[in-house]
């Protein structure tokens, strides 16, 4: 049954300008129980009347619960959320410190579409990963039903680890801050066209860049007090993103090495890092040519002053120390080159004939938010 909603001041645009106009059928308390023995309704495609769902998401109900629930696993950044306090050390403290899309394709950086949160606005050498936007942040009765409070979070639930648990609420913060992202990543006709391009639009949508400048233009103006922690920064280097967990390790993090893998394979890993190798040992290489020749030369016709017998020959010893550093540093090299990629491949042969024909329970697909949201509905 469909109910009427009283318009909220906090809703930051008006009615009119929503680019997604679904109609909600919303249950009959806006803060009733959740229910997971409830089911959207998949038998009708007959969507005039109104939708029971939120609009992109079928298996996604109207319970509060249920929507605060997907926004946090879709729209949360809790690993940057909890190490926002030191992140002005590696990056500009702002929420606009934001190229548009055409000036990322002056910088020669790929716009690489993502459907995680985390990696927002994160950039690498060459390329830049941004969150598509979900389609229901464009519906007006979404804002003014499920975010239409100041604040939803419980205290300290960026730095919480189980803080996407049922019942915990959402920050309107967060959905602030990523359309405001959106507000400055598109602002001229050729950055629709490329956000077009890149499928950061929903393709459901029906909007033109008339109606998006329009509807966007009602984001522009928020500040940083009014988002969450995450985008009250901009873009992010993802090395230092990397180097920043290693160091700190969050305890939202899975991972205690890597934010984000730049590489998939250990031959790329090893491809990239050829260039600095390379310039090692050329340096290296130098240098011990120069202790060589440095060595050949009598002590009678050092340039320097002051050098006796005595003197050349704790340059002697010392010359060798960093000889055999030097061949250490190689042996050590051709660890990595060699060993690694050997001991890696042996590591994943065991796996696999230990393991033969078990189903792995911990499959990448089980964390996305969707699956969660079909197992808990079905």
């Amino acid at each position: 049954m469909a109910v009427s909603v009283i318009e909220s001041s906090l809703t930051p645009f008006p009615r009119e300008l929503a680019l997604e106009k679904s109609t909600l059928l919303l249950p009959s308390s806006a803060e009733s129980k959740p229910s997971y023995s409830r089911s959207p309704s998949f038998g009708s495609n007959d969507e005039s009347s109104g939708i029971d769902y939120l609009p992109g998401y079928p298996t996604v109900g109207l319970q509060t619960p249920d929507v605060h629930g997907f926004m946090r696993r879709e729209l949360n950044t809790l690993i940057i959320d909890e190490l926002h306090n030191m992140l002005w050390l590696f990056c500009i403290k702002s929420g606009r410190n934001v190229d548009p899309l055409h000036r990322l394709r002056i910088k020669g950086r790929e716009i690489i579409p993502t459907e995680e949160a985390k990696l927002h606005l994160v950039w690498t050498r060459d390329r830049i990963y941004i969150k598509t936007l979900p389609i229901y942040l464009l519906n007006h009765t979404v804002w003014d039903s499920f975010l239409g409070h100041e604040t939803q979070d419980p205290p300290n639930a960026s730095t919480t680890k189980h803080s996407d648990s049922a019942g915990s609420g959402f920050n309107r913060g967060v959905a602030l801050g990523f359309l405001r992202s959106y507000s400055i990543l598109i602002q001229s006709p050729l950055d629709f066209s490329l956000a077009k391009e890149a499928h950061l639009i929903p393709e459901d949508a029906d909007v033109d860049w008339i109606r998006w400048a329009k509807f966007i233009a009602h984001f522009r103006g928020i500040q940083d007090g009014q988002v969450s922690p995450r985008y009250k920064y901009g873009q992010i280097r993802l090395n230092r993103l990397n180097w920043m967990l290693r160091i700190t390790q969050p305890r939202s993090s899975r991972s205690t090495w890597y934010y984000q893998r730049n590489t998939w394979s250990v031959g790329a890993m090893i491809t990239s890092s050829f260039p600095i190798l390379l310039f090692a040992f050329a340096s290296l290489s130098l240098v011990l040519s120069s202790m060589q020749v440095a060595l050949t030369v009598a002590p009678e016709n050092l340039a320097f002053s002051g050098v006796d017998a005595r003197g050349v020959e704790h340059l002697q010893r010392g010359f060798f120390v960093f000889s055999i550093t030097t061949v250490a540093c190689a042996a050590l090299t051709w660890m990595y080159l060699v060993f690694v990629p050997v001991t890696i491949f042996l590591v994943h042969i065991c796996w696999a004939l230990k393991n033969k024909g078990v189903a792995n329970s911990n499959s990448r697909i089980k964390r996305s938010a969707i699956y969660e949201f079909q197992a808990v509905n079905v």
